[in-house]
């Protein structure tokens, strides 16, 4: 895959605007967002168990790995998140201490916190998963920007959806129907850290992105 194919797939982060209904966590209306299996039967994705979701979200636990991630100086700029996205992908093509060249992996997560008393996102850094042949010992990075971080094994709650080119106010929407059904189940979200992950090249074929919120296990 060339580079102009990730720098199409990062432009679609925030790139057009565009609101689309959505019935439920599949998209029944609107653009339905291809399905997880599928993606995952075509490039490597993070090990999951699924645990009990609804029929609004989907709810599974992410085993403990080793994602590769760097700063997101503006998370409203396309060029900042470019620039994010190809110092992660430089990394994976080689600009590491082993000079190894690393298989692309789904999905490219931008996690944001957010001071919830201001209710402004104080921080955010866009994350590649490291695949598994490489989680044991991942060459480090020879950039400073970019960092070897592990995550934790973890609950995630997440909405998909489909649109080809999700908005900030798709993305707003988005998790605030989230919200709503995860408070409808009984099960109030840590608004000081959410997410967006996008498993699908922007603009062509079926995709796939969603809003997801992170718990305990």
């Amino acid at each position: 895959l060339s580079k102009q194919w990730y720098q199409r797939r990062v432009r679609g982060v925030f790139a057009v605007e565009k609101v689309v209904r959505m019935n439920d966590v599949e998209g029944r209306r609107g653009r339905t967002p291809k399905p997880l299996d599928k993606i995952c039967a075509e490039i490597e994705c993070p090990a999951f168990d699924s645990a009990n979701g609804t029929d609004d979200y989907m709810k599974r636990i992410l085993h403990e790995s080793v994602w590769v991630g760097t700063p997101l100086e503006n998370y409203r700029s396309p060029s900042a998140m470019r620039a994010a996205f190809m110092r992660l992908f430089r990394y994976i093509s080689g600009a590491n201490a082993d000079g190894a060249k690393i298989p692309m992996t789904a999905p490219v997560v931008t996690v944001y916190h957010m001071n919830t008393t201001t209710q402004k996102i104080t921080s955010a850094h866009t994350y590649f998963y490291v695949p598994s042949a490489f989680q044991a010992a991942p060459p480090q990075p020879t950039d400073d920007t970019v960092q070897l971080v592990t995550f934790e094994r973890q609950l995630v709650y997440s909405r998909a959806i489909g649109d080809r080119y999700p908005s900030e106010a798709r993305w707003s929407k988005t998790f605030q129907e989230l919200i709503a059904s995860m408070m409808k189940e009984g099960v109030t979200p840590n608004y000081s850290v959410f997410a967006t992950a996008g498993y699908t090249r922007p603009g062509f074929g079926q995709q796939r992105n969603e809003a997801m919120y992170f718990g305990e296990v």
